[in-house]
């Protein structure tokens, strides 16, 4: 996806993230330099379902990495294959030993493997093992290491307090305070995972790759079957400028407040809705918007 060079003048010159070779060969400045990367994608590339659902359903189609890569650079991003993916050419551009990895989340469907993260190995030390999560639509500004024997510490990021435990052999992401996810009530078996006051959004097995085509089945089909994933049925859009996080789903607005709370306005049409992201997400395209919400419309209707 980028060369090293591409890569380096890339986050420099575009991002401003400063000595990035200096840093990554210097052990004590690495894990800053792969948190600033991690900062920088959810700030400037957005995670969206509008362009997918702006397409329509019999041209849809898993994106090529050329296509991931100019639609990240632009900013409009995508969904997690998306995001985690353009995440993943650049760190393994610029030095890092990253992997891709299946994940399964369970917020309202369970379908096997539709989630991508990135693995990062020997960030502080030989044989350490990390997660970075740039692309679930959730704030995650850090690499989190997975070497623990019961849970990860509790992490608070923007709004979110979420942390990953080890439950029958498999990765758990836990979210706490801050879960937007309305909560079944009973929980459904399969799908709902409590543990005291968190809830499971994803899980995994610990079997990254490092080949990109691994995963071309499973997207396959999260890109073209609407029953697989919200994203066809949902516009949103979200990202995290100065870590405070800024979310368009449907016809509401959430916008981050001090101290992590989010005021939700409700808008009441459709230009209220095309405005807001045009002062937010202006890389989103207004027909594309216009196109997503119209198709939003239709199967709200049905």
């Amino acid at each position: 996806m980028f060369t090293s060079e591409e890569a380096v003048s890339f986050l420099q010159d575009r991002w401003g993230v400063e000595r990035v070779q200096e840093r990554f060969h210097d052990n004590s400045l690495k894990k800053h330099l792969l948190k600033e990367i991690i900062l920088s994608v959810q700030s400037n590339v957005t995670f969206q379902s509008i362009t997918l659902m702006a397409i329509p359903l019999e041209k849809r189609k898993r994106p090529s990495a050329d296509v991931i890569k100019e639609e990240c650079i632009a900013g409009r991003g995508g969904v997690c294959y998306s995001i985690n993916v353009f995440a993943w050419g650049l760190l393994r551009a610029v030095g890092l030993s990253a992997q891709l990895c299946s994940a399964t989340c369970t917020t309202t469907v369970g379908t096997p493997d539709n989630h991508i993260l990135v693995i990062v190995n020997d960030l502080e030390k030989k044989g350490d093992v990390h997660v970075v999560e740039c692309g679930v639509g959730f704030p995650t500004f850090r690499a989190v290491s997975l070497d623990f024997d019961e849970e990860s510490p509790v992490y608070v990021d923007s709004f979110l307090e979420y942390k990953y435990i080890l439950h029958e052999g498999k990765f758990l992401r836990m979210h706490g305070k801050g879960d937007t996810v309305k909560r079944n009530d009973p929980p459904v078996r399969g799908l709902d995972f409590i543990v005291g006051k968190c809830r499971r959004f994803y899980y995994f097995s610990l079997k990254p790759s490092d080949t990109l085509s691994d995963f071309d089945s499973a997207f396959d089909d999260i890109f073209t079957v609407p029953q697989l994933t919200m994203f066809h049925r949902s516009p949103r859009a979200m990202a995290f400028p100065r870590q405070r996080a800024v979310i368009l789903v449907n016809n509401q607005l959430k916008m981050e407040k001090e101290g992590g709370e989010i005021d939700t306005v409700v808008l009441e049409s459709d230009d209220a809705i095309v405005d807001s992201y045009r002062r937010y997400f202006p890389s989103l395209q207004e027909a594309a918007v216009r196109d997503a919400l119209s198709q939003w419309h239709n199967l709200t209707q049905q």
